[in-house]
């Protein structure tokens, strides 16, 4: 799924090359920041998130989605790409799964807006802390 975003932001840049971007153009982004612990509330260095913003409510169709991995202070921040039709505010998801894989849990509910064509670190942005969820 990565490299589907980035085919399809070198496309979108290629098909631009030599002009400037007309506003439907500019792609959206958004962010979703926060730190993934245990069950016990120690931080989890390496858990896989991944973040998606939903076409309507908090459930089914998605019209973003990014992907992070939490640092050794559990921190983590993903940049969302819109992938067409992203409504504002938009309901974002996010889901994690520990390092090393097994405990997992996944949060729905936040809102956060789609801005056009800013700078990383500029976009509109929502907190989410996750604690996971032991299966063991």
């Amino acid at each position: 799924m990565r490299w589907f975003l980035l085919i399809a932001f070198a496309c979108a840049v290629l098909v631009t090359c030599g002009r400037e971007m007309t506003e439907e153009e500019v792609p959206l982004f958004a962010a979703v920041y926060g730190t993934v612990r245990t069950a016990t509330g120690a931080p989890v260095q390496g858990a896989q998130l991944k973040a998606v913003a939903f076409v309507e409510g908090c459930s089914g169709a998605t019209v973003g989605v990014g992907y992070a991995t939490s640092d050794s202070l559990g921190n983590y921040r993903v940049r969302i790409l819109s992938l067409g039709g992203a409504q504002n505010p938009a309901c974002v998801g996010v889901s994690a799964v520990g390092a090393p894989p097994g405990d997992s849990t996944s949060v729905n509910g936040p809102t956060v807006a789609f801005l056009r064509g800013v700078e990383v670190g500029a976009e509109d942005s929502v907190q989410v802390d996750i604690r996971l969820k032991s299966t063991r």
